[in-house]
């Protein structure tokens, strides 16, 4: 940050007299030059309203991510430039939660947020899975989780590591992400465990609204599972028209973002499928997106819910939806399937 100092061109008579009279203290002009330094260091740091995240990658010259935070400590979603394989972002920070930055091969990097504070993200473009974020005691915890878990295949070392983190820093807005990203949205999720972990979260903070919300959520999935009756929407579309009455016929419910090509273009294919083969199964798009904006620029012949509170949506909840990609395949209001390949959906559908 460039400091502007203005250098009179001439010395005031009174001044002059004031300190060519005073002795040589070099302690005091120490003093002076450190205070100094101080200010100028505060200055150039975040304020108590932003959190700063500095990167360098390697083998990436310039490039766009999205990032978003489930918790709503970053509203809605931004986008990070990235410039030289180097790249400055400095958003506001509502409170203390965890920021997602989504890489263009669909991977996610979680980073511990805090008003006021700061990080930094250190890596290669060629080996993402070794990306390192320092900074804070949040980001100690994620980088903990990460070695710990893995490549996340192994669903036991997750649990295990997921389990570790919330034993260890039951209070931590890490916790409650690793509870819905790696337990709630994993293929098959484990509701009893989730139940428990919530449980402790709970203890550790009785006064946390949106983790009270999403513990009554889990309870309810407990009877959201195959075979269970599909729950009650209630709403409108980006259209303003009401919800459609799910509870008869066969339904494809899909949960996408208009910033997640993958999710967005399952739904697209799903509707020229569908529209190819004059196929009498109806399409419900649930988006993660904050606002509607891109949404309604597309044309669709299915209804799109969005309420704007993506992780925190109750419609998204109900179903059971806590990232991008998932689905539940319904017949006559009970589920049949859910988180099925674009490919398995079809197929299930010719049946």
């Amino acid at each position: 940050m460039a400091v502007r100092v203005r250098v009179p061109l001439a010395v005031p008579a009174d001044v002059k007299a004031r300190y060519s009279s005073r002795p040589y203290d070099k302690h005091e002009i120490m003093r002076n030059l450190l205070l100094l330094l101080t200010l100028m260091l505060v200055a150039c740091g975040p304020d108590k309203e932003h959190f700063k995240l500095k990167g360098h990658l390697l083998n990436l010259n310039q490039g766009e991510f999205y990032v978003y935070s489930p918790d709503g400590a970053i509203e809605g979603i931004d986008t990070i430039t990235v410039a030289g394989g180097r790249f400055a972002y400095e958003p506001v920070c509502r409170h203390e939660g965890v920021a997602v930055i989504m890489l263009p091969n669909g991977m996610e990097i979680p980073v511990s947020v805090t008003p006021g504070g700061s990080a930094s993200l250190e890596g290669n473009a060629h080996n993402l899975q070794e990306l390192e974020v320092d900074g804070g005691d949040g980001n100690k915890l994620l980088a903990r989780f990460r070695k710990a878990a893995g490549d996340g295949k192994d669903r036991g070392a997750v649990m295990k590591a997921v389990q570790d983190v919330v034993e260890e820093s039951p209070a931590s807005p890490v916790s409650m992400y690793l509870l819905r990203s790696h337990v709630l949205a994993s293929p098959s999720p484990d509701y009893g465990a989730a139940l428990s972990l919530a449980d402790k979260m709970l203890a550790a903070q009785r006064e946390n609204a949106a983790l009270q919300v999403l513990r009554s959520r889990i309870a309810d999935l407990q009877r959201s599972v195959k075979g269970s009756a599909l729950p009650r929407l209630a709403g409108t579309d980006i259209k303003g028209n009401p919800l459609p009455d799910i509870s008869k016929g066969t339904w494809v419910i899909c949960c996408f973002a208009s910033w997640d090509f993958e999710s967005a273009g399952t739904l697209r294919r799903l509707a020229t499928e569908r529209s190819e083969t004059h196929a009498e199964w109806n399409i419900l798009g649930v988006a993660y997106d904050a606002a509607t904006d891109m949404l309604v620029r597309e044309d669709r012949d299915f209804p799109v819910f969005c309420d704007g509170k993506m992780a925190d949506s109750p419609v998204a909840g109900k179903l059971g939806f806590f990232q991008t990609g998932q689905n539940i395949l319904a017949r006559n209001g009970r589920i049949s399937d859910r988180d099925l390949s674009f490919e398995q959906l079809i197929s299930r559908l010719a049946r």
